[in-house]
């Protein structure tokens, strides 16, 4: 089978600063969650090992949903950035030099993706909400307004390419954010996967509102 294959850890929720998480192991295709093997309790301290210490839990539905969703939105992300820095690169620059405004869109847009990845929290929704709204009201000016008229040429029914290949990695990076909404364990919760591995009550409280 042609490219990567293999397992691999995807969907990290349920997360107690310090303690553990749940993650859930899937079969990859290029580093694609495909098919969702087992839930652990994983460890945090021994998270980045390459026997990693943890409990199977079955099936986590939650795990798996992130899983799915972190995945599937990066590699779409990811294709549709090319598409776009290609699709703009050889409309609107001479073509000898867009190999180079390929070059530098592809940067801009991998350095502001990873200040996503790295950043921790949900602190971009706002911006990435207002890219996806932009690029719908351009594609739909174009389309309702440009093209019914006879208005915009050529140039504009090239954009409408770009801004949609746009329009679909700010939704991929959109629902990538929106995913971290549910990273964070409650208590409750918390308290079961405590459990799980065997942790004090009172040692798991005690963790607990310290980290509060």
């Amino acid at each position: 089978m042609a490219g990567v294959h293999g397992e691999q850890m995807y969907g990290k929720v349920d997360h107690v600063p310090g303690l553990f998480y749940v993650s859930t192991m899937f079969w990859h295709i290029n580093f694609v969650p495909i098919i969702p093997l087992r839930s652990y309790v994983v460890l945090e301290a021994a998270a980045g090992n390459e026997q990693f210490q943890g409990k199977p839990i079955g099936w986590n539905a939650k795990s798996v949903l992130v899983g799915y969703l972190r995945g599937w939105s990066a590699a779409v992300g990811i294709i549709a950035m090319v598409v776009a820095g290609v699709a703009g690169g050889g409309f609107f620059v001479p073509r000898g030099e867009a190999p180079l405004a390929v070059a530098v869109f592809l940067a801009l847009c991998g350095a502001w993706y990873a200040a996503i990845y790295k950043t921790p929290g949900t602190r971009f929704v706002v911006v990435q909400s207002l890219l996806l709204i932009i690029g719908a009201v351009l594609i739909g000016w174009e389309l309702s307004v440009l093209r019914p008229n006879g208005l915009g040429g050529e140039m504009f029914k090239k954009l409408q390419h770009v801004l949609q290949a746009l329009l679909a990695t700010d939704l991929a990076m959109l629902l990538y954010l929106l995913s971290r909404l549910i990273t964070p364990a409650g208590y409750d919760r918390a308290v079961v996967l405590a459990g799980e591995i065997g942790m004090e009550r009172d040692d798991f409280d005690a963790h607990w509102q310290q980290a509060a």
